[in-house]
């Protein structure tokens, strides 16, 4: 029976009481607290687990609280709880294929019901399991349950008080980001909500999975693969992407590892309001780590403030990714930010204001600082080699082709 499962998934991580009832946890409803009363109206939730090549291997049944029935400030005071951002899991792929390291996977069985409750928070019997002795009391949760709004809380600070305790140190700018250093060897681990991708040199990993093991019940995936996915459902809801669901960014092996950009800039792109759009892409190597593409907050008067802009928002990108280096511990020298146009960098190297640059927020200037201080270099790149175009500007196809070959997508069999 799944009801049967999902109970011993509540009694082993400490959420339900072994038997019904328990006095202490089990307490006659009082009106004065607040109860999760949707939970009366339960929804458990069935699903079929499948493998990659889509065949179910499991049912699973999980009982959820409705917690759109909370209320801030009585039931939950906070529910934030990072999560890992896509270029950091990009970044992660790339130190591995640079630096050759081997990259393994698990999965946090059950993750939120690890996660201790702060507050008091009741909730009625679930259905199934009513103590026909006592039909009108409820539960206090001791851990967090699916659905509850500091549930995805409640699991982080758990997890992360764990690794922290077994001498990880969480990284400086990325807090789902764990780092452990033994003598010569490195240690890395990206949080992703429920799922842990980790890198090892030698013999850590084996450790890891022991010191996990020990506290939550863990699912491991083992060394990271390519798994298919329900791209016919992706094509039903987002048709755009029936031309491109094949495609993947190749990420390759290689000794080259110096952290590099690309920034460009349309001018008065936009028809309606008339401001340019910034683009850029970054690359670890070789290796395509991050891009952006967006419309600019104000109105460019020229092409060099476009650009001078675009180089702004591509200096604060390769400023966060070589932070994130310095917590793997590999440092970078000076940067590197390519740009098409002169005009742009030579108001990078130039301090001194006049009636072309007077009017740009000053917010805009702190590319100046990073120059001077040679912690970014701009260097002019020609505008066929101009790989940001992609993100800025309409081509015909086989510039479109080109450029996308040049940043490393590839069809993916």
């Amino acid at each position: 029976m799944p009801r049967v499962i999902e109970r011993e998934n509540f009694v082993d991580n400490g959420i339900l009481p072994t038997m019904f009832p328990i006095p202490p946890l089990m307490l006659k409803c009082p009106t004065e607290l607040h109860i999760v009363t949707a939970l009366s109206r339960h929804k458990w939730i069935f699903r079929n687990k499948s493998d990659e090549d889509g065949n179910i291997v499991r049912n699973k049944a999980r009982l959820v609280a409705q917690g759109y029935s909370q209320i801030e400030g009585i039931d939950f005071e906070e529910t934030f709880a990072p999560v890992a951002r896509l270029e950091s899991i990009r970044l992660l792929l790339s130190i591995s294929c640079v630096h050759k390291f081997k990259l393994h996977q698990m999965d946090v069985k059950s993750a939120f019901l690890n996660g201790f409750l702060q507050e008091e928070v009741f909730v009625e019997q679930p259905k199934g399991f009513v103590d026909a002795h006592h039909p009108n009391h409820v539960y206090r949760l001791k851990k967090a349950l699916y659905g509850l709004k500091q549930a995805p809380r409640a699991w982080y600070e758990r997890l992360t008080q764990f690794l922290v305790d077994n001498n990880y140190t969480r990284g400086s700018v990325d807090k789902t980001l764990f780092i452990k250093r033994d003598n010569d060897e490195l240690f890395i681990a990206q949080i992703y909500v429920d799922d842990i991708v980790w890198l090892h040199q030698q013999h850590q990993s084996q450790q890891f999975v022991d010191v996990m093991s020990l506290e939550f019940e863990m699912s491991l995936v083992g060394t990271k693969r390519i798994l298919r996915s329900p791209t016919s459902l992706v094509k039903r809801i987002i048709r755009y992407v029936n031309g491109t669901s094949n495609y993947g960014i190749w990420y390759s092996f290689d000794t080259n590892a110096s952290l590099v950009g690309f920034s460009d800039a349309d001018w008065a792109g936009n028809c309606d309001d008339r401001k340019s759009t910034s683009g850029g892409c970054f690359f670890l190597g070789n290796n395509l780590v991050s891009w952006f593409c967006k419309k600019q907050n104000s109105i460019s008067l020229s092409t060099a403030e476009a650009e001078y802009i675009a180089a702004g928002s591509g200096c604060t990108q390769l400023l966060w990714m070589k932070q994130m280096l310095v917590d793997y511990g590999f440092n970078q020298g000076t940067l590197t930010l390519f740009c098409d146009n002169m005009s742009a960098i030579n108001i990078s190297k130039n301090p001194v204001q006049h009636s072309r640059t007077k009017h740009i927020d000053i917010r805009h200037h702190f590319i100046r600082e990073l120059v001077e201080n040679k912690c970014i270099v701009l260097e002019h790149v020609g505008t066929n080699d101009q790989l940001a175009d992609l993100f800025t500007k309409p081509l015909d196809a086989t510039r479109f082709k080109t450029l996308s070959r040049s940043i490393g997508i590839c069809l993916v069999e």
